[in-house]
């Protein structure tokens, strides 16, 4: 069997909808007391007169210098070595989840490897690591943590402001629960990734590759825009 089902557009079909309402509407008033009618007048009259009535706003709370406390919280923390590394430990009321970032100092690199620096904190996280391929890694990624990333950044000394450091910080969040597992997923990315996966880093470059290119062409639609209307309000 064949069926062939053809829609043709109703040129009038806003009207009559318009004129529908319009009946519906004329045989409600018609339906209407008098004294409905007035209590439909009133209500018209009080709403206009609420809508245009000035709030005061004395009857609104207000944050005053008072509510403000006048010593920061202290976040308290604990510092402790594992395995010749220094953990530091806050604590907070996060509903449960475990926040843990790994912060290394990274040595001096050469020109060409300071520029491999952004495509390393891309790709690290997204490959496989150890005997684990990255299918394998992503799916105890989503298994015991919310995710997990890597980004270098500069910071400065905190008694010198003309020194600076350069990290490299691995971040992830997990349900307590998890913490030990996503741990564990968090060392092994950090010394056992595999950059043998050829393929995978091929395929991550053309996606970093595409992603900046529609952002070179959406930048460049914004500058045209703003132009043209400069140029038009000139």
């Amino acid at each position: 069997h064949k069926v062939r089902l053809s829609l043709v557009p109703d040129q009038n079909l806003s009207q009559r909808r318009k004129q529908a309402e319009q009946d519906r509407l004329a045989n409600i008033k018609q339906a209407l007391s008098d004294q409905e009618k007035q209590a439909i007048v009133n209500q018209a009259n009080d709403l206009k007169i609420r809508q245009e009535k000035v709030d005061d706003v004395d009857l609104l709370p207000k944050v005053t210098l008072s509510d403000v406390p006048k010593k920061e919280n202290d976040v308290g923390s604990t510092k402790s070595d594992v395995n010749g590394q220094e953990l530091t430990e806050f604590e907070a009321g996060t509903n449960g989840l475990i926040y843990q970032q790994a912060v290394f100092e990274m040595p001096a690199l050469s020109e060409d490897q300071t520029r491999l620096v952004p495509l390393y904190s891309s790709v690290v996280t997204e490959l496989g690591a150890g005997e684990e391929t990255y299918l394998d890694m992503q799916r105890k990624q989503t298994e015991v943590s919310g995710g997990l990333s890597a980004y270098a950044s500069i910071r400065g000394s905190v008694t010198d402001k003309q020194k600076t450091r350069n990290l490299i910080t691995f971040s992830s969040k997990a349900l307590n629960r998890n913490h030990a597992d996503m741990s564990a997923l968090m060392k092994k990315t950090i010394s056992e990734a595999r950059f043998d996966e050829h393929d995978r880093l091929k395929e991550l470059v053309a996606q970093i590759k595409n992603s900046n290119e529609q952002g070179e062409t959406l930048r460049s639609y914004i500058v045209d825009g703003v132009t043209s209307s400069i140029k038009s309000r000139a």
